[in-house]
């Protein structure tokens, strides 16, 4: 725990529903994305006021990605974490560009019901260090601790021809957002400055 709580501090970590529970609170100077058929809602903990500790519920894999993204990058941070399940490791398996592995070397352990099933092809993935530990007063089994990357990395991308927009859906834009303009209340305030800029495929 000692060791994952120095990898994952200041990080966005995801993780389904059940392990969150399974943890019972929102671990601190992290931002927990949980991901969920059904999404609990908090408004203290609402995307637009984050802090250090923050819990996030969303309900597919592709926001879990977005939320990650944006919140990592606003903390310069290159990377961040799913913590499990099963079923979140299964998910984002062909995401996953290093893993922080550790096994514990037992032939059998009674009531185990979660898996980590992921095999690693070393003709894909490279050993960075391993470390092993005898079993100590608090545990009973001795484990073994690696660090494995993909050789060839995993890139997420999106086609630059996605963020193009057409004529109509820019008219409609620009509609919907002058009846906002026009249908505030008159104040004496500085007026509303409405800032946006469009591409089109030729201009880009």
């Amino acid at each position: 725990m000692k060791r994952f709580k120095e990898i994952t501090s200041n990080h966005v970590i995801i993780m389904g529903r059940l392990t969150h529970d399974s943890i019972g609170k929102v671990l601190p100077n992290r931002i927990s994305i949980v991901l969920t058929r059904e999404p609990a809602f908090d408004q203290r903990n609402a995307f637009w006021n984050l802090n250090d500790t923050a819990l996030i519920w969303v309900n597919n894999r592709e926001s879990a990605l977005f939320f990650a993204d944006i919140i990592s990058i606003q903390k310069q941070q290159s990377e961040f974490f799913v913590i499990g399940g099963t079923y979140m490791f299964d998910m984002f398996k062909d995401l996953f560009n290093r893993v922080y592995l550790t096994e514990v070397i037992a032939s059998e352990i009674k009531g185990a019901d979660a898996f980590f099933d992921y095999k690693f092809d070393r003709r894909k993935w490279k050993t960075v260090s391993e470390e092993e530990f005898q079993a100590g007063p608090n545990d009973e089994f001795p484990t073994r601790y690696s660090v494995l990357e993909r050789k060839f990395k995993t890139v997420r991308y999106v086609d630059v021809e996605d963020y193009f927009t057409g004529d109509d859906a820019k008219k409609r834009w620009l509609s919907e957002k002058m009846a906002v303009i026009e249908g505030a209340p008159k104040t004496t305030a500085k007026p509303m400055q409405l800032q946006y800029k469009m591409f089109t495929e030729e201009s880009s």
